[in-house]
Parts: structure tokens; C-alpha cells; sequence
């Protein structure tokens, strides 16, 4: 069961409705104490879920709703009172993806090296995800994995897939690096800076000064990127060594991000670099984090990893089955944080 304030409640709105909507249960509490349950209606009397647009509606409505003065809000019939007449306006037509791919992307070793946290789930149309395996290794490597995409991509429907590691750095390392703030062109400088694609190296290689020139292009561990604000828990990707950190994950990813880009061209469309909307027809690849959504699914067996990845695949789907997948590829950014977002990149769903 997840908890949160009235002011959590009212910035979040929109996302607790998803929450809620997955089957997990949602408590308001006012000075530490419940006060009142967010639902979904049930199917019984439901003849259409909000649109997109309502739930967006009802989200901004909340902010600027005054502080709750009664002891208890019946917050599901809040989002009943519109519900109805919203139904006419139904769901999207159809899916925008066809397959839905999750990836855990834990772990630093060399690109070789088979990790337990680099997991791999993925949902065909409205089945459940289901593990996918490197074949014939147990476990898989950077390397397989940037490989099975390559392969996997262009073909067998339009494929979504989201990856736990972030795909770019805060302006603040393109400032003072002198970089162009343009993302092909940043992959391009960390590869050769940090060669962590190459057989035999480690990240700590490079950092220690063993392979690469990492002493040339280093970050501050106090550089967020903005989408790291939006995104509870995430930490920079300069925060090494420290537990939930994704900076070696992403320093050993990176890499691996302009090899598939460099293969696959114009065949995939990496969000939001190549523009906030997808091409009609086009797979895309996403920085995904699975914190947002784990919550959302029972564990039933999994590791954490395994669940992480099966999370984020599961998630999506079920996003897209409802019609609610596409208004995540717009979130809503001022013109400004827009124009940062892409160059440093946002995390899908925050």
C-alpha cells in the first residue's frame, strides 16, 4: 500500500491515478494520519476510464486546490464526477507498440562479462512479460545485449524499450567541457574518453587512469540533471559508489547507447534526442526507472533485478493497452525545460 500527503497527493494526482488504476491501494494521509483512499471505480459500473486529457485536467486542478478542511475527501469521487461524461471521448484506437521491452541495467565489469543484473523482459501485444535469455550464456553481457537489440529491433513489430541507465549528463558537464549541446555529438566525446565498450575494461579503469583519459571528462556528484528532480530517489549519474547509484551502470552503458545508434541509424528513434514525438512505424529506446513503477506488481519469485525490468516492460504495456502511453512522450515541460531536457535526456514517466 502506498502512502503519501495532501501535498504529495496534489502534485502527484496524475500518477496516483495510474497507480491506482494498476490495482495498487492509495492512502492520503494529513499530519502522518489516513484520511482518505484513492481507488480505481469498479468494472462493473465503469463505462470508460478518463481520458487522458481529463486526468491531466484534474491533476493541474489539484495543485491549486486550497488545503482539505474536513476530516476526510472521498478522492475516487472526485475523479466519478467527471468520469461520465468524459467516457464519449474514449481511448486511443489502437496501441502505439506492439512490444514492449524492459531492462535492468545494473552491474560495471567489462563488456564481456556475464552480470545477474542486466535482466531482460519483454510483452508481446497483451500478453505478460516474460524473461528473455542470452543464448547459449546464462547470464547477459553489455556487449549480448547491444547486440540482441540490434538484431531484435528491426524486426517483430514496433518496439518500445526501456533502459535503466541514464542516456546523457547535466548541462552543467557540457558547459564546461565546451561541448555542443548536441547528443550524437556527446556520445562521440564520452566513447572516447571512457572506452568502456572495448574488451577487458572496467569502468574503475577508466577512472583510475589505467585505460581511456576519464580524468578529462569527470562530473560532480552534486550535478543533477533536471528529469533527476522529477524522479524520487534518482541520484546523479556522477554519484559512484553508492547504493541505487546508476553512475557506473551509465558509464558502461553509454557506450553501448551510439554503438546500437550507429548500427540501426534511422531505423529507431531515440527519445527525447531525436524529437519529443515517435515517428509512425518507428521502434524507440527510453531511460526507464524502474522505481516508479516496481510498487505497481507483486514480486511473485523474481530478484530484484529481474522484477525491475519486468516492471518497466509490464508498465508501458499496460499504459499503452489503456489508450495513456502517449501523453508520456509529453510531459509537461515549460519551453525552457524542454530545451534542457533534450539535451540532458528525461526519464520516461517522470
Amino acid at each position: 500500500m502506498a502512502t503519501y500527503s495532501i501535498a504529495e497527493a496534489k502534485a502527484r494526482l496524475s500518477q496516483l491515478i495510474d497507480q491506482a488504476l494498476a490495482g495498487e491501494e492509495v492512502t492520503i494521509t494529513r499530519d502522518g494520519k489516513p484520511v482518505a483512499e484513492l481507488r480505481a471505480k469498479a468494472p462493473s459500473s465503469v463505462r470508460g476510464r478518463p481520458s487522458p486529457h481529463l486526468v491531466d485536467e484534474l491533476a493541474r486542478r489539484a495543485k491549486r486546490l486550497p488545503a482539505l478542511g474536513q476530516p476526510a475527501v472521498n478522492w475516487h469521487g472526485l475523479v466519478r464526477a467527471e468520469h461520465e461524461p468524459a467516457a464519449a471521448s474514449g481511448l486511443s484506437a489502437a496501441p502505439m507498440f506492439s512490444r514492449y521491452v524492459g531492462v535492468d541495467y545494473s552491474g560495471a565489469e567489462t563488456a564481456t562479462s556475464g552480470l545477474p543484473g542486466i535482466q531482460v523482459y519483454v510483452a508481446v501485444g497483451a500478453a505478460a512479460p516474460t524473461e528473455v535469455r542470452p543464448q547459449p550464456a546464462r547470464r547477459w553481457s553489455r556487449r549480448a545485449l547491444a547486440e540482441w537489440l540490434i538484431v531484435e529491433l528491426p524486426v517483430g513489430g514496433r518496439t518500445l524499450v526501456g533502459i535503466d541507465h541514464a542516456f546523457s549528463f547535466p548541462l552543467r558537464y557540457f558547459d564546461k567541457y565546451g561541448l555542443e549541446r548536441n547528443w550524437p555529438s556527446f556520445l562521440d566525446d564520452f566513447q572516447r574518453h571512457w572506452p568502456t565498450d572495448e574488451d577487458n575494461v572496467y569502468v574503475d579503469f577508466v577512472r583510475e587512469g589505467v585505460v581511456g583519459d576519464g580524468a578529462a571528462r569527470q562530473g560532480s556528484s552534486k550535478w543533477r540533471r533536471l528529469t533527476d528532480g522529477r524522479a524520487p530517489g534518482a541520484k546523479s549519474v556522477f554519484h559512484f559508489d553508492a547504493p541505487g547509484s546508476v553512475a557506473k551502470s551509465t558509464h558502461a552503458g553509454l557506450p553501448w547507447l551510439r554503438a546500437i545508434r550507429q548500427r540501426l541509424g534511422a531505423q529507431v528513434h531515440f527519445w527525447p534526442f531525436d524529437g519529443w514525438s515517435v515517428p509512425e512505424g518507428l521502434s524507440a529506446v527510453v531511460e526507464a526507472y524502474p522505481a516508479l513503477h516496481n510498487r505497481l506488481y507483486p514480486l511473485e519469485g523474481r530478484t530484484s533485478h529481474q522484477h525491475d525490468a519486468f516492471s518497466v516492460a509490464a508498465w508501458m504495456a499496460d499504459m499503452d493497452r489503456s489508450g495513456r502511453l502517449d501523453r508520456f512522450f509529453r510531459p509537461e515541460l515549460t519551453e525552457a525545460e524542454r530545451e534542457v531536457a533534450g539535451v540532458e535526456g528525461w526519464i520516461f514517466g517522470a
